[in-house]
């Protein structure tokens, strides 16, 4: 009998035939559309494929903002997630500028400190870090440990906060 040798179908182009079926049958700012986008550009970001994640990035934030304005868990979702890529791309002012406007629509949504800053905290400090602003990340870095010990954070969580203090010479 003939034995064919098929590759199993890659996590991108799985998300690539889904994400083409729901904007089919679907309006594009439909849940399940910003989903595909969203699980399409992860993909490409873990393939290393920065500019390909980026735009299908800014197409989710684009249509989140459109469905549910600026002020909205999704859309500090898809900054923090342009943040990531922007770092990757070697452009720190804009990741900075999208970690700064998602931890902004974080505070504003969530102000009692909730565990859904610390992402977009982190992403800005180790920004701050590098170009030397320690003065204006230490207060954010005190800001999400207490966060975190307040959650019971792990050993690791906590020490993944502590690192960047001691490296702006916090003890």
């Amino acid at each position: 009998p003939l034995m064919l040798h098929t590759q199993p179908p890659s996590p991108d182009s799985l998300y690539e035939r889904s994400l083409a079926l729901r904007r089919k049958r679907l309006p594009p700012t439909h849940a399940e559309v910003l989903q595909s986008i969203d699980g399409l550009a992860g993909a490409r970001y873990r393939l290393g494929r920065y500019e390909d994640a980026e735009n299908l990035h800014k197409e989710a934030l684009s249509l989140r903002r459109q469905q549910l304005g600026n002020d909205h868990p999704e859309v500090a979702f898809s900054l923090e997630n342009l943040g990531a890529v922007a770092e990757k791309l070697g452009k720190p002012g804009e990741a900075e500028a999208y970690y700064r406007e998602a931890l902004a629509v974080k505070r504003k949504l969530f102000p009692t400190q909730g565990p859904s800053l610390i992402r977009p905290m982190i992403g800005l400090c180790k920004l701050l870090q590098a170009r030397g602003a320690c003065s204006e990340a230490v207060p954010l870095l005190r800001e999400a440990l207490a966060i975190r010990v307040k959650r019971s954070a792990t050993p690791e969580q906590l020490a993944d906060l502590q690192k960047p203090l001691a490296a702006c010479g916090v003890k």
